[in-house]
């Protein structure tokens, strides 16, 4: 989906970029124990938000390696939470 929606701008940026957002956001996700509340999309602590923009712009401008990178440790993050 992350590719087909920047197909006309970067698609390699944005795969790097959404694979680095999902690696990060999945710790929050499973191990932060945060409380949701109801009707709010955003929530949670601004260090993850941070470390997603920063991690994930930083891969996006490394090209295609930077992408494998992302791809690495999307990989990493998906067996680290099985």
């Amino acid at each position: 989906m992350t590719a087909l929606l920047t197909a006309g701008l970067d698609p390699i940026a944005g795969l790097a970029f959404g694979m680095t957002a999902l690696a990060v956001g999945r710790y929050a996700s499973l191990h932060a124990h945060l409380k949701a509340e109801r009707w709010r999309f955003a929530g949670g602590r601004v260090l993850f938000g941070s470390l997603q923009m920063i991690a994930g712009a930083t891969l996006a401008f490394a090209g295609p390696k930077g992408a494998a990178l992302a791809a690495l440790l999307w990989a990493a993050s998906v067996w680290w939470a099985r």
